[in-house]
């Protein structure tokens, strides 16, 4: 797929693979930004591994298929099957991404979901910490669940 759009996957990579991968294509002009927050595998997931969810924005049109072959690792335990991301998708907007990222309880369980582990914006690793805080404090809470927190507010 080519896009110009915000993308997300789910990534199987190390972290410090991860991180080098995309400052790679950040200094070559090929994303602008990205974020990323590692997690627990869920008991409802099935798989039994740890996994990183993945959001970044390309500074140009990118075909996603290049990407993904730019984050393969080699695997020292599996040399035949390297670590890799799962294929990119269009992200909805950040604000999806990430409270959904640190399992937000209010925004899952508008979604009907819940999640036995919880994360907060400091396990998120980033391109530019200023710019996830910024990112961060623009999410319209009321549109992502936030009448519960707001009730749960009012309440105490």
């Amino acid at each position: 797929m080519k896009t110009r759009l915000p993308i997300s996957t789910i990534s199987y990579n190390s972290p410090a693979f991860l991180a080098l991968k995309l400052k790679e294509l950040q200094a070559a002009k090929i994303i602008s930004e990205w974020h990323f927050i590692e997690h627990e595998p869920e008991d409802d997931e099935g798989g039994k591994r740890k996994h990183i969810h993945l959001w970044l924005e390309p500074s140009k049109t990118v075909q996603t298929d290049d990407l993904i072959a730019e984050m393969l690792e080699p695997d020292p335990d599996k040399p035949d099957k390297p670590r890799k991301c799962l294929p990119f998708r269009i992200s909805k907007n950040f604000g999806d991404w990430y409270l959904y990222g640190i399992h937000d309880r209010a925004y899952l369980a508008s979604k009907a979901e819940s999640r036995r582990y919880h994360y907060t914006v400091d396990d998120v690793v980033t391109s530019d910490d200023d710019q996830l805080n910024c990112r961060v404090h623009e999410i319209d809470m009321l549109d992502k669940g936030g009448w519960a927190k707001m009730e749960a507010y009012c309440r105490e």
